[in-house]
């Protein structure tokens, strides 16, 4: 996991998607974190060569078991880099459809205006138009002051 999926675990939505997937049993507490500096071919080096003998690891524990550790480290992290990068890409899939929603509002909004009917005070259309346009002067906030 690197510094961006870090960061994130540690917002609150972060905390509360590391919850569910602890939940769900796809995050173990026993497994280590990977720290963002080593990369997955360093630790899948390091476990082969525990296994062959060529390293020894801790001498309290077997040198399988460790090599099993790392590898279990490396799923843990590819499944929150996984969720991480969905919920990313949801979330640019909805501030998308968002921006594509308000534009097609204010194009309809430009339509409207241009109708003859909006012309007349009195008529529905106009009154639409009136609170249309408060509603997107509400939401833009009040304008900047004119110098005089």
């Amino acid at each position: 996991m690197r510094g961006k999926a870090h960061e994130y675990l540690n917002t609150e939505e972060g905390k509360g998607l590391e919850e569910f997937l602890r939940n769900d049993g796809f995050l173990k507490d026993e497994v280590p974190r990977i720290p963002p500096s080593v990369t997955y071919a360093e630790l899948r080096r390091t476990a082969a060569r525990l296994r062959s003998g060529k390293i020894r690891g801790n001498p309290r524990m077997p040198p399988n078991e460790l090599a099993d550790l790392i590898e279990k480290s490396i799923r843990q992290d590819q499944i929150v880099r996984g969720v991480f990068k969905a919920d990313r890409e949801q979330t640019a899939f909805e501030r998308e459809c968002e921006l594509k929603d308000e534009a097609t509002f204010v194009a309809g909004f430009h339509h409207l205006k241009k109708i003859p009917e909006a012309a007349d005070p009195e008529s529905p259309v106009a009154e639409q138009v009136r609170q249309i346009h408060r509603e997107l002067k509400k939401k833009m906030g009040r304008g900047r002051k004119r110098k005089r």
